[in-house]
């Protein structure tokens, strides 16, 4: 069997090393940015919810204010 070059495993450590920092950086990337997706998603969702709720009050108010002002003619 041929033995392996004497400067080829320090060549290898040296390239396997950043490939595995740059890997485990990328994921973590990845799984911040799905978390931040998730995030805006919810302010989204309630962004949608005030906004009905406030014209749903509207409405209300409005109807509030039509029977106030029939009542004093």
């Amino acid at each position: 069997m041929a033995t392996p070059l004497p400067g080829l495993m320090e060549w290898l450590g040296l390239l396997v090393q950043p490939a595995v920092i740059l890997g485990g950086g990328a994921l973590f990337l990845n799984q911040l940015n799905k978390r931040i997706d998730d995030q805006n998603k919810r302010i989204d969702d309630l962004r949608s919810n005030m906004k009905d709720g406030l014209a749903k009050l509207e409405a209300k108010v409005d109807r509030l204010i039509e029977s106030r002002l029939s009542t004093t003619r």
